[in-house]
């Protein structure tokens, strides 16, 4: 995914007014998408489980290495590195500068098909949408 692709997910998904939704209707996008991901790459899926059963599992790993990524666990607070995004709320540095990180995370997770725009910035949004300070005040096992 390169940053054009990105950028013009992050535009579509402001000008849909995704940014504004709830963080249920947010995480049952993601779901959708890691869904729509998994069923057209379905060497991603391990075992037999179906494409529902694997994106609610995909989702939680992607959710808990992204709050490892993003929070001092021990802390129970957001890592120095992303502090500027605190003020950002949901505006489109925040969510494009965000989606970056969690792309990495995921070709870290060897999930590297699940980092197309459509995923982590639904992602990205859900994350700025709990509130960093509040997603990172609360266990990985629980987000």
């Amino acid at each position: 995914m390169d940053n054009g692709e990105l950028e013009s997910t992050v535009d579509q998904l402001i000008n849909l007014g995704r940014a504004n939704e709830t963080s249920q209707m947010l995480d049952a996008r993601l779901h959708a998408a890691v869904e729509s991901v998994g069923a057209t790459a379905p060497n991603l899926r391990q075992g037999n489980l179906g494409v529902g059963d694997w994106a609610r599992d995909t989702v939680t790993k992607m959710k808990k290495a992204a709050h490892a990524e993003i929070c001092d666990e021990k802390a129970g607070k957001v890592k120095e590195k992303y502090l500027s995004l605190l003020d950002k709320g949901t505006s489109k540095e925040a969510i494009a500068w965000l989606s970056s990180s969690i792309s990495a995370v995921l070709v870290a997770l060897n999930l590297g098909p699940l980092a197309v725009s459509t995923v982590v910035v639904y992602l990205a949004i859900w994350i700025l949408k709990m509130g960093l300070n509040s997603w990172c005040s609360i266990s990985a096992m629980h987000s």
